[in-house]
């Protein structure tokens, strides 16, 4: 019995000393021909386990020598792929799963929450504070009148019902109680998770894995650069060259601990426009007060936290009651000591009009993305959206959309060529399925409008229509059973890259993990991808993006 038979039955590797006596091509046929059976079991789920056992009995140069790929080159830098390791894990993760901490979590951010309402609603605290101009000063006063206004409407309703003296203790015990944490919670609250004015917590994104985005790193290192040196940064460039894309990335990058010295600061992304269109307070003279309460509930934190102003023109407006009140809290010492602006190169003169607002940024362009850096990111968001693409697709992506904005036009072409990869994509049979249906549809009803007198070639049509049908059902079945397998193909590929990258991220690189993570790369993948591409081009399926495919798009782009 030869190797592949036994382990066909078996499924498990024993000694095979005459192994090593075998040549590497003999081997790796074998060792294809086992692979391919096992896959059309559906046996193999795990890469890893399959190649364990026989790495062991194969030495590293026998593995090198049975390789497609350019492995000594690997080998050398096998050791160097941590981060681009562990960047790659973050991509095809996912979310994090649930469990008892995030329950918990959640728990402590809603009581966090109720405390912060009752305290803004009935606390006093900032009436102990100075006003920093006449609008806080009225706010003071009329928050003082609503307070006692609530105290003497609460004990009108609940003095006949509790009695005189108990309810004068309920009532003094809760509003001294209120009083008491309204003074001490700016002392002690945690970190917010979360802002007035719409704000979105872009680092809880980012730790749950949603964010997508993979930004230029010498654009990066620039704003990081400016924010350690406690200045703001503003972000100009043409709509689509990625400067909100840029930003998110950036979030990951700081959770990632890239920037050490940003570590645990948290981002808030808000939109400029809808500080500006707050509804007034009717108890502060009308006046806008959004930038005081994200103020008050940064609080103590506000060092640690990096606020996302996109649109900031907006903030700029003749009209806008914004101007002046950002202005303040952008000085060094202010309420904002980190802020990123966003704006585009049309929109900032309404900034460059305002000369003392524009002072406090630093400006930095934002060009539409080279070639090098545009593929970059196409290739990380291909991976996050779970496709597998070719170098020569990427290629033709940034060629056919390079006279446009980079790297938001290609990114846009590339997800709808990824799109057409997934599993739930028609085929030329289901497609014909559909067309055939439609014609019988028609020729019943024009049957039926002739109520049954119809000439014999049009039942002749229908009949043929009915056999067309039947036959393309059969085929289907065949094809569906097919297609199955070639996207549990497709999943066995990237199951594949992830294994060892695991291997790196968890630094399994003694002799053995190295040896499965080499035959992996350089046997495997190799074997899968021809075959995925092979018997997806069979059924009529898509599940690589290829220059065909993308050429596909060439019309619509145009």
């Amino acid at each position: 019995m030869d190797l592949v038979e036994r382990v066909y039955h078996s499924y498990s590797w024993t000694r095979f000393p005459q192994l090593e006596g075998t040549s590497a091509e003999t081997i790796k046929e074998k060792i294809r021909a086992l692979f391919q059976t096992l896959v059309s079991l559906g046996s193999v789920t795990d890469p890893d386990l399959f190649v364990d056992r026989l790495s062991r009995e194969l030495s590293i140069e026998k593995i090198i020598a049975m390789s497609e790929e350019d492995i000594p080159r690997t080998v050398e830098e096998m050791k160097g792929l941590f981060s681009e390791a562990r960047r790659y894990l973050e991509r095809v993760d996912g979310q994090h799963s649930w469990n008892i901490r995030s329950l918990v979590i959640q728990v402590m951010d809603a009581l966090v929450r109720l405390i912060e309402t009752v305290i803004y609603t009935f606390g006093v605290g900032t009436l102990f504070q100075p006003a920093a101009n006449e609008l806080m000063q009225e706010f003071k006063s009329n928050k003082l009148f609503m307070v006692f206004t609530m105290i003497s409407t609460v004990s009108t309703l609940i003095l006949p019902l509790l009695g005189a003296a108990f309810a004068a203790e309920l009532i003094g015990g809760f509003f001294l109680a209120v009083i008491v944490l309204g003074l001490i919670w700016p002392k002690i609250s945690p970190m917010p998770k979360y802002l007035p004015g719409n704000a979105e917590n872009w680092t809880q994104r980012a730790v749950k894995n949603e964010i997508e985005a993979e930004g230029r790193k010498s654009l990066m290192d620039r704003m990081a650069h400016t924010l350690k040196a406690q200045k703001h940064v503003l972000l100009v460039g043409e709509t689509g060259v990625g400067k909100t894309f840029a930003v998110e990335a950036f979030v990951k990058a700081i959770e990632r601990g890239d920037y050490p010295e940003l570590r645990g600061k948290q981002v808030f992304y808000l939109k400029t426009p809808d500080l500006v269109n707050q509804k007034p307070a009717a108890f502060v003279g009308g006046g806008n007060n959004v930038l005081y309460e994200i103020a008050t509930l940064m609080g103590r934190h506000k060092d640690d936290i990096i606020l996302v102003l996109d649109e900031v023109h907006a903030a700029c407006k003749k009209e806008a009651l914004l101007q002046e009140q950002l202005k303040v809290f952008l000085d060094r010492g202010g309420k904002f000591p980190h802020v990123i602006g966003i704006t585009t190169d049309r929109e900032v003169v309404e900034l460059e009009e305002n000369r003392a607002f524009m002072r406090r940024f630093e400006r930095i362009e934002v060009t539409s993305a080279d070639e090098e850096e545009s593929k970059t990111i196409y290739r990380n968001i291909a991976i996050k959206l779970g496709g597998i693409v070719h170098e020569e697709a990427l290629q033709r992506i940034y060629e056919m959309t390079s006279a446009q904005a980079q790297p938001h036009a290609g990114i846009e072409l590339l997800k709808r060529c990824v799109e057409c990869t997934s599993s739930s994509q028609q085929s030329k049979t289901q497609r014909d399925i559909s067309l055939i249906r439609d014609q019988i549809l028609q020729a019943e009803s024009q049957i039926s409008g002739h109520f049954g007198r119809v000439s014999g070639e049009l039942k002749a049509q229908l009949d043929d229509l009915h056999q067309a049908l039947c036959d393309l059902e059969g085929r289907l079945e065949q094809e569906l059973y097919a297609k199955e397998k070639v996207f549990r193909i497709k999943k066995l590929l990237q199951d594949s890259l992830k294994s060892v990258y695991r291997n790196i991220v968890q630094n399994k690189l003694g002799e053995k993990e190295f040896k499965k993570s080499l035959m992996i790369l350089g046997v495997l993948i190799p074997f899968l991808r021809a075959q995925l591409e092979e018997r997806s081009r069979d059924i009529g399926v898509k599940a690589v993006v290829d220059e065909e495919l993308v050429g596909s798009f060439l019309e619509s782009i145009s």
